[in-house]
């Protein structure tokens, strides 16, 4: 019953956010970002903390994957293991053995392989936002497009990189996979960021209302990250942002009053 509230909660707040301007506010879809990024109990990009992000009402999960010495997929942010768990070192230089056997310093659970959390959060049946971290081959882009249709999230998983080249690899092994890049700065150019997909990721600092507006005129899906706070939600929401990535969909929803 509270689900089937949070849309019309949500556009009441922002048709009172947007009261006076001549286009209707859109709903924004939440994004968990590393299922809950700034938690003090769970640890990011790690199952329980996915979990969360389902049971707060999330609308996609963002995670980031890096690849191991033995070419497989791991979850987690960092290049390595210093920041987020017990062991320290590249993720490069570690098995995927090696790094299941470090836990995170909060939450204590383990980075996951990239199957183990797409079994754990397929059955959600949420949209994936999934970023590949660092410079990857064209055969392991072609392995994490494998996984995403064995194990029949495909349709809904959008992938992209800052690594430009793991983008366009994507293209040419599976390009019926929703693709684009992600960006920090200013943004370029609406043909350039459509010559590698229709996704774009973009910091919240370097976003414009020009800019959103101009991704919604041409076919491309905006991901604003990272809101934490009363006003970035509010600076997502005077942008007419799309897609809000945060930090914590429980307090997010707390603040839209859902």
């Amino acid at each position: 019953m509270i689900r089937r509230l949070v849309p019309f909660v949500t556009t009441l707040l922002l048709l009172t956010l947007y009261a006076g301007t001549a286009s209707a506010a859109p709903i924004p879809k939440l994004i968990a970002h590393r299922g809950i990024g700034n938690s003090t109990t769970l640890g990011e990009n790690t199952i329980p903390a996915f979990q969360y992000a389902i049971d707060n009402y999330a609308d996609m999960l963002e995670f980031d994957i890096q690849i191991t010495s033995d070419h497989k997929m791991v979850v987690i942010h960092d290049a390595t293991l210093d920041r987020t768990t017990n062991c320290t070192g590249p993720v490069s230089a570690k098995t995927l053995a090696q790094v299941k056997l470090c836990t995170t310093d909060i939450g204590h659970s383990h980075p996951p392989s990239l199957r183990q959390l797409l079994l754990a959060v397929k059955g959600s049946g949420l949209p994936l936002h999934v970023e590949m971290k660092r410079d990857w081959t064209r055969a392991q882009v072609g392995r994490l497009a494998a996984e995403l249709r064995l194990q029949g999230v495909a349709a809904r998983s959008v992938v992209v990189s800052f690594d430009k080249s793991n983008v366009s690899d994507l293209k040419a092994v599976d390009p019926g996979i929703k693709r684009g890049i992600a960006w920090k700065g200013k943004p370029p150019s609406i043909s350039y960021i459509k010559s590698y997909g229709t996704a774009f990721d973009l910091m919240l600092p370097a976003a414009t209302s020009t800019f959103v507006q101009a991704c919604k005129d041409n076919g491309v899906t905006l991901y604003l990250w990272t809101a934490d706070s009363s006003s970035e939600y509010l600076q997502m929401g005077h942008l007419k942002a799309p897609y809000w990535g945060v930090q914590d969909t429980g307090a997010a929803h707390e603040w839209m009053g859902s």
